[in-house]
């Protein structure tokens, strides 16, 4: 869900995506999560986090797909 208070899942169900790196951005662009996805759902735990919003970037060589996202 977006926003989200805590939890949310990424599912990867494309094999294009298949060890793509992940990153998670706060809105000044410093890091708060990295990590390779694998296929089917990637849970994220972000109640540590400020409220605000965040961008999960997901990177597979030339491919790149930004997606916005709000902590409340």
């Amino acid at each position: 869900p977006n926003p989200t208070q805590g939890d949310f899942t990424l599912d990867i169900s494309d094999d294009i995506w298949l060890g793509a790196n992940a990153s998670i951005h706060n809105i000044i662009g410093q890091e708060m999560d990295q990590r390779t996805v694998t296929l089917g759902e990637n849970a994220y735990n972000i109640a540590d986090y400020q409220q605000g919003i965040y961008f999960l970037t997901l990177q597979q060589g030339e491919l790149q797909n930004v997606i916005r996202f709000v902590k409340r």
